[in-house]
């Protein structure tokens, strides 16, 4: 069967060259693509985690091992240090004068041999104590190395140069290793002896015993790259090298971490208190061995998998080739531009969603056509429309130009003043194309709004200006200041009885922000609705200051706009004392029309 299966495929892609043949041939090129993907990416991820999961076990009981390690070597340094610093018992005995009496030395020298007798009782881990005095004494308790000249040998060297540091090494005397932690005796800044503590070389197998069941081996090397403590390294392996170790400790960054080498994975752990470093060997071949075993079981699946596969993308290839043709008949019918289209495959298959999805993308085709005919016509007509709304203010415009001519022809200075002073807003507003516009366009717009309101209100106010020559030149959003002041006049000047309302508007640059203050001496806020009125869609922001209407441009959405434009920072704060005074003081970004928008104290410009 899968010879004739493989002889039909071949003949299909060989001979016919058809779609037939092109989907055959991918079904079989995806599946095998696909399952030996799957395979790949499953052996590499289960190496990865395999090697991943060992680095962390192996680095989590070197981790483990130290921490014991440690705890062990703080407590003979913690006998060290009692020995060094001891003034009675050590210092005094190594310092003493000369000329002393064989008596005095006899029982200065027994008290210290009694004081580090006295420590060795009590340490059950501690098989010796050696202290070394630079005046050529030398005083001992349980079982140390002993030597005849201290002084020659390296380690000893080591201790005094560490300048009251404790030292960590092994020595080894014939057959026999200690572990030793040796300190110098300091006096006065002046190293003036040795003390060394002995520890028995087993306590390193209890501490590390264990920690070989996912390893091979591994070791522990001292500060000056000697090795401790070994266990289960062959005697082949590059780690028992010293320039090869050296090398491995170095490439592996920081004082913990990893790297695989020549199908090796080496875990270095270096402590921080004895500066010792533990290394980890875990041959990869002993982790791949079951994982490599399940892989090649994968491959025999994988073959019985490409068989079915075959079976199966012949007769799905001869099935969708069938409705591929009737589609393909069918869809040649609409290059005659008929865009009514119904399917013609029944079946639920892709093909047969492909051709109800042809059928839906003719009909929003057709229901396209007739809409963007629509759309022309419609367009025509608001082309219309927009002419005609564009004359309307152009035509309030020239009317209010003829009633301020027929008022000058009148003498009716008043009417020709309003007039004048409405021609100017609604000019500004219909020639005006930008956002932003200076001060000092913006006040001759306010000027004119308040000649309107002066006439409205029988002469009851008058506005200063006082604008500094550096902020006259400072852009604005077009049409903020008109609110404010439609505030101070409608509900702050407006409810004087009998009294003369002033308001003052003050433009000045301080510290790199742009400050709009204006002020004027009405009916003024109470606290209650002072704290309201910067607050979104409060009812004391359309009320103004007292109460009554506004323009519906209230000062919390003149606040909200500033801050939406330009951010937190900017803003209105307002002042007032009920009965005196208002205060609105607005808080921009300094803008000109040449440069940038700035915040800091340099020169400010626009964008």
């Amino acid at each position: 069967m899968l010879k004739r299966a493989a002889l039909y495929g071949l003949r299909l892609f060989l001979i016919h060259r058809s779609i037939q043949a092109k989907i055959f041939t991918s079904f079989l090129i995806v599946a095998l693509l696909a399952l030996v993907s799957v395979t790949w990416i499953w052996y590499v991820s289960a190496s990865r985690s395999m090697k991943e999961g060992s680095v962390e076990l192996a680095a989590e009981n070197i981790e483990h091992a130290n921490g014991n390690l440690e705890m062990v070597m703080k407590d003979f340094v913690s006998v060290s240090t009692l020995i060094a610093i001891d003034r009675t018992n050590v210092r005094e005995v190594l310092t003493r004068r000369p000329n002393l009496s064989e008596y005095i030395n006899f029982l200065l020298q027994k008290k210290l041999e009694d004081f580090i007798n006295t420590l060795f009782a009590h340490k059950a881990n501690i098989v010796g104590i050696s202290v070394i005095g630079n005046n050529g004494e030398r005083y001992h308790a349980g079982t140390p190395f002993l030597y005849s000249q201290y002084n020659s040998e390296p380690w000893f060297q080591d201790i005094l140069e560490a300048n009251g540091k404790p030292v960590f090494f092994k020595l080894t005397k014939g057959t026999e290793s200690k572990i030793c932690i040796g300190r110098s005796i300091k006096h006065m800044d002046k190293t003036i002896g040795a003390v060394i503590i002995y520890a028995p070389y087993t306590i390193l197998g209890q501490i590390f015993k264990g920690n070989t069941v996912i390893t091979s081996g591994f070791l522990v090397q001292d500060s000056n790259d000697h090795i401790v403590y070994e266990e289960g390294i062959s005697p082949s392996s590059p780690a028992r090298l010293p320039a090869e170790r050296d090398r491995i400790v170095s490439s592996i960054a920081g004082q913990a971490g990893f790297m695989e080498q020549d199908g090796v994975i080496y875990v270095k752990h270096q402590s921080d208190f004895t500066h010792w470093t533990t290394l980890s060997v875990i041959p990869v071949r002993h982790l791949m061995k079951d994982i490599n075993a399940l892989r090649n079981r994968m491959y025999g699946a994988i073959a019985v998998a490409l068989l079915v596969v075959l079976l199966v993308s012949i007769a799905i290839s001869q099935q969708i080739t069938r409705n591929l043709k009737l589609l393909r008949d069918k869809m040649q019918k609409t290059d005659e531009g008929n865009l009514k289209y119904t399917p013609v495959v029944r079946s639920n298959d892709e093909v047969g969603e492909l051709s109800r999805t042809y059928a839906n993308m003719m009909e929003q085709i057709y229901h396209l056509v007739e809409d963007i005919k629509r759309r022309e016509q419609h367009k025509r007509i608001m082309e219309i429309e927009a002419l005609q709304a564009h004359i309307r203010p152009h035509f309030l415009y020239n009317t209010l130009n003829t009633i301020k001519y027929l008022a000058k022809l009148q003498q009716a200075p008043n009417i020709e003043q309003v007039t004048g002073a409405l021609i100017n807003l609604l000019r500004n507003s219909l020639d005006g194309t930008d956002e932003l516009t200076s001060i000092r366009k913006e006040l001759d717009d306010l000027s004119s709004y308040a000649d309107i309101q002066r006439y409205r209100f029988t002469g009851q106010f008058v506005v200063t200006y006082e604008v500094e020559q550096e902020a006259e030149d400072c852009l604005i959003p077009r049409m903020l200041l008109q609110p404010i002041l439609e505030n101070a006049i409608i509900h702050g000047i407006a409810l004087l009885l009998r009294k003369k309302g002033y308001i003052t508007i003050r433009a000045y640059v301080l510290e790199a922000k742009l400050h709009i203050v204006i002020t004027d001496n009405g009916a003024g806020i109470s606290e209650e609705r002072l704290g309201q009125l910067l607050k979104p869609e409060s009812p004391a922001d359309s009320a103004g200051h007292l109460g009554g209407k506004s323009s519906g441009i209230g000062l919390s959405n003149v606040h909200e706009r500033i801050r939406l434009l330009y951010g937190e920072g900017y803003g209105l704060e307002i002042r007032s004392q009920e009965h005196m005074y208002t205060t609105v003081e607005m808080l921009l970004p300094v803008i000109k029309a040449d440069g940038g928008m700035t915040d800091s104290k340099a020169e400010c410009t626009a964008s």
